[in-house]
């Protein structure tokens, strides 16, 4: 295990003083770039367009369901499988699958069911070969978009010919067939599945992790580009947003914290480490000494325990500091009235720990 530790003279737990202001429903943004440390990730050439993110940060992480962020991509459910249909030319049965156009609803949200679509007519290219793209729109209805006809045919979505025909924003791609010029049946090696170079949408695939410090989540893999414009499926998030609900419990003269992954590099360091350590959130944790808190905000902090710390590693610049989501472990205060000093907080971190400016 790579472990690193820092430590420094400025500390500040910040706490929200309610559960933040609801956010329903709401696009989330693909970001070209991901930044954290003050590192641009991208250098790696691997994190284009898998951070995906809303203006509003600090999401409140609380384990009421009622407040904890919840995303979805927007995309297929269910197994939508497509097959030759029985003693046809150039048709193809999909089954029964179901749709979620956005989040609305949250997690006990509902997917929009799509009905079995037998013998879907494809069309066969006049000359040469052709892509039929099967795809279906946010109503649950099954269609065909036929691409140029052309004498090679590639793997990559574009209007160019030749090329897979981009899907229709707001629609979701089923799969994709090359058709031929020759009145043949068609064979289930014709289909290219969800294993092949056609992604079939589905909307719990890729994997992410939210970064509720950011305000988004960094997606396992990007999404593909291939709808009208190059662009990608939406995906949607509901959050609690702690911005303009966080207030400073004081703060500490003293502060520490150590952290570990299971790489030689520490992303949280702005080490430019290899993506497979973003499969899981680094572990970091730190503590508080002499730290000072009003009775008031104390009791809050107490009833939330969880929150965010800013960590100054130089009093004399305040304009840099450390900020991460914390659960913590040991929280006490002494029984004077107003000001009291505790001889320390204990605190956990809860995901990436970022650094400012």
């Amino acid at each position: 295990m790579s472990g690193f530790r820092k430590s420094g003279n400025l500390g500040q737990l910040w706490i929200p003083t309610n559960d933040g202001s609801p956010v329903l429903n709401a696009p989330l943004t693909p970001n070209a770039s991901f930044t954290i440390m003050g590192k641009t990730m991208d250098s790696l050439g691997s994190f284009a367009n898998r951070f995906l993110s809303h203006p509003l940060k600090h999401w409140n992480l609380g384990d009421n369901i009622t407040v904890r962020p919840f995303v979805r991509l927007s995309g297929i459910v269910g197994n939508a499988q497509v097959s030759p249909t029985s003693a046809q030319n150039s048709k193809v049965d999909v089954s029964a699958f179901g749709i979620y156009n956005d989040c609305s609803g949250g997690p006990s949200g509902s997917a929009t069911p799509v009905a079995a679509a037998p013998a879907v007519a494809l069309t066969k290219a006049a000359a040469g070969l052709c892509w039929n793209l099967i795809v279906v729109d946010s109503t649950g209805n099954v269609s065909v978009i036929k691409g140029a006809d052309n004498a090679t045919l590639n793997t990559v979505f574009g209007s160019a010919v030749g090329n897979i025909p981009y899907c229709p924003v707001g629609s979701f791609v089923i799969d994709a067939v090359q058709m031929t010029a020759v009145d043949k049946q068609v064979v289930a090696t014709d289909i290219l599945s969800s294993t092949g170079t056609i992604i079939q949408e589905q909307s719990g695939i890729p994997n992410f992790q939210i970064i509720a410090l950011k305000g988004g989540i960094l997606l396992d893999a990007p999404l593909p580009l291939c709808h009208t414009g190059a662009a990608e499926r939406v995906t949607y998030a509901q959050f609690m947003s702690l911005d303009g609900s966080l207030a400073p419990v004081y703060d500490t003269t003293d502060w520490k914290f150590d952290g570990k992954t299971t790489t030689t590099k520490a992303l949280a360091q702005g080490d430019l480490a290899a993506q497979s350590i973003r499969t899981e959130p680094m572990t970091w944790s730190g503590s508080f000494s002499k730290f000072h808190i009003d009775m008031t905000m104390a009791k809050i902090a107490m009833n939330v325990q969880s929150g965010y710390v800013k960590l100054f590693p130089d009093r004399n610049v305040p304009g840099e500091y450390f900020e991460g989501a914390v659960n913590w472990s040991a929280f006490g205060m002494g029984t004077q009235v107003g000001q009291v000093e505790k001889d320390s907080i204990s605190f956990e971190g809860n995901g990436i720990l970022e650094s400012y400016p």
